[in-house]
């Protein structure tokens, strides 16, 4: 996750709640939805992110988001 952060400029919180339709590949983009000001925009994605984010994945095969285990882990240390 520290890689897609760095590489793509990401808040954490952003790269927390990335979701699989975030990612666009042919195009080489990923949607940040309700970003820093509530925005949403669009950032470049390079090759080797993707590539990384592809292996990732498949450790887990979650249908929604890019990093599941990461945002309840990280909602329940924000509560405690």
């Amino acid at each position: 996750m520290f890689t897609t952060v760095y590489t793509c400029g990401l808040r954490l919180q952003e790269a927390l709640h990335l979701q699989m339709s975030d990612i666009d590949a042919e195009r080489m983009l990923i949607h940040v939805h309700r970003g820093k000001g509530a925005k949403d925009r669009y950032i470049p994605l390079p090759k080797d992110t993707l590539m990384l984010l592809r292996n990732y994945w498949k450790t887990h095969r979650n249908q929604k988001l890019i990093f599941p285990g990461l945002i309840r882990n990280h909602e329940k240390a924000d509560e405690g």
